[in-house]
């Protein structure tokens, strides 16, 4: 059983360019497991306790029962979200055809990717959107909007990311780290050109701009452009790009408030972004890649890309 998620210390972004006028693809019906969950009995319907069973092994319940059941649907850090979840999300006609549209378009560029179920739950957890095999689950108590009082501990950068337009990019996200994990040795120029072919494919899955994909605001967009050639300089000059440091690698990939390892104003994970003007950098020269290989390790892990991506800032 394979199980990957998005972090919710992952990507925060303000929603601006993201969508599709692709209306073509079908809605999808996003199974609300939240609500079949809360009386404690188990699920009498098949697919609702199946979706159950897999959700209670991963999340670390053990086995689906009455005992199980009723303990979960007692925990504190899921029933303080009920009455929030159930005012935000009684109509999910929107989210059901925006995710709709991902899935259709995630099937057109990466048919190898598949997705059976969907399912509404309130997750405990860091995790605001994962997968198990081919099941999706979205933690709806991630969505609830920047002025929700329980958000009110985390940072700005996170904090500006759980609203519900976020919903497709965080699930094009994770359906293609889940499907398209990282495959090498924790060395920047690889990690970087990994990153930036993620943000390629989300862009390309959910239909948003780079600042979305990437989570930046515009005002951080803004610096970023202007300053994307001093941040190659200073990359390449402190000789950072091949460096296999898991400290320097973090501090430039992962997001955060800032990346001090390039400079005190530059926005946290800067290194995507640069991952991200790489590809679309070899792109230019070769715009039939398709999006599997750029996700794999004979794109991101050669010695021989950067090379031909020809990036000059």
């Amino acid at each position: 059983m394979k199980i990957y998620g998005l972090m919710a210390v992952f990507f925060a972004a303000v929603l601006t360019g993201c969508g599709g006028g692709d209306s073509d693809y079908p809605s999808v019906q996003i199974k609300r497991l939240d609500l079949a969950l809360r009386d404690g009995a188990v699920p009498a319907d098949s697919m609702m306790r199946v979706g159950a069973e897999r959700l209670f092994v991963i999340s670390g319940y053990g086995s689906l029962d009455s005992c199980s059941l009723a303990a979960y649907a007692a925990m504190p850090s899921v029933t303080s979200h009920y009455v929030a979840v159930d005012s935000a999300f009684a109509d999910m006609a929107t989210e059901e055809a925006r995710i709709g549209r991902v899935l259709g378009r995630l099937s057109n560029l990466l048919p190898s990717v598949a997705v059976s179920e969907v399912f509404g739950i309130v997750s405990p957890f860091n995790q605001s959107v994962f997968t198990v095999d081919s099941t999706l689950y979205i933690g709806l108590n991630h969505y609830l909007g920047v002025s929700y009082p329980p958000y009110g501990y985390f940072p700005d950068y996170i904090r500006r990311r759980k609203v519900r337009d976020r919903l497709p990019v965080d699930v094009a996200e994770a359906l293609v780290r889940g499907n398209y994990p990282y495959e090498s040795e924790q060395r920047l120029l690889p990690r970087m050109l990994y990153e930036g072919a993620v943000a390629e494919a989300v862009m390309r899955i959910a239909e948003c701009d780079e600042p979305t994909a990437l989570g930046y605001t515009s005002a951080e967009d803004g610096w970023l452009r202007s300053n994307e050639d001093d941040i190659w300089k200073t990359v390449v000059e402190r000789r950072m790009l091949f460096s296999s440091d898991p400290s320097l690698v973090r501090s430039i990939v992962y997001p955060g408030p800032v990346t001090t390892a390039i400079h005190p104003d530059a926005p946290g994970g800067v290194g995507r972004f640069v991952g991200h003007r790489i590809v679309r950098s070899y792109l230019e020269s070769h715009p039939d890649t398709p999006l599997s290989f750029l996700l794999s390790p004979s794109f991101y892990d050669s010695g021989t890309t950067l090379q031909q991506a020809s990036y000059n800032p």
